[in-house]
């Protein structure tokens, strides 16, 4: 069977941030379509499949069952890392959840520091990156990738151990090397991060109360408008 039609434009993102050879546990792998592309297209040589919620992984079953990869993909009931030994795996993919969950996940994974994560969260991005800069670790490549409408960030994380000294909140909400790379969703990117924080500001300049966040959203607009301006001189 072709795996073809399995992968969508971010899935295919995530497929392509794996290291050919690695063992990858996919934790939220929902019907597993990351597990039986990496698989099919030879990439990977064992994969565990693992999702909190058992209707997802009764079809991640059969989706495997029909693709014959029963005795090569792993699959686990397990709230996060729970269920996985780092000594089982390489690389671990936790996507399609929100930053503050992928937060929550990285924060239990015990003696997983070796390890390669490609993360892609759905919801809350710059929390998620202000958890790597003070927890050790650093993003080693990102770029952007567009399905429909919306675009989302796909990492490759690894654990240093070194935590920042001090988070520059402009990184947490843009990647810092999607500037460098320039990266081409960048300038679309970056034009809705500022109309987001516009609309932040704006309700906060109508609220009758003072808010301490509004002198960083305005600061943080600021910055984002002389990165579009740099943006337009390449």
């Amino acid at each position: 069977m072709s795996t073809e039609k399995l992968l969508g434009p971010r899935l295919q993102a995530i497929f392509d941030a794996v290291r050919p050879g690695a063992v990858v546990a996919d934790i939220g792998t929902d019907h597993a379509h990351i597990p039986i592309a990496l698989v099919q297209e030879g990439m990977c040589e064992k994969v565990i499949a693992v999702d909190i919620k058992e209707g997802p992984l009764e079809i991640a079953k059969h989706n495997i069952h029909e693709y014959g990869y029963d005795d090569v993909i792993d699959v686990r009931l397990s709230d996060g890392l729970e269920a996985v030994s780092p000594d089982e795996v390489d690389t671990v993919i936790i996507t399609g959840m929100g930053g503050t969950l992928i937060c929550d996940i990285l924060s239990r994974a015990i003696g997983f520091d070796s390890h390669d994560f490609i993360l892609q969260p759905m919801t809350a991005q710059d929390e998620l990156r202000e958890f790597l800069f003070r927890n050790g670790y650093r993003i080693i490549r990102e770029h952007l990738v567009q399905e429909d409408d919306k675009i989302y960030c796909v990492m490759v994380v690894v654990h240093e151990w070194e935590e920042e000294d001090e988070v520059d909140e402009l990184y947490c909400h843009v990647g810092k090397s999607l500037i460098q790379n320039h990266d081409p969703l960048l300038m679309e990117f970056l034009e809705r991060k500022y109309h987001q924080l516009s609309v932040i500001e704006d309700g906060l300049m109508r609220s009758e109360s003072e808010d301490s966040r509004l002198p960083r959203i305005q600061n943080l607009k600021r910055r984002i408008a002389e990165v579009i301006e740099d943006v337009k001189m390449w």
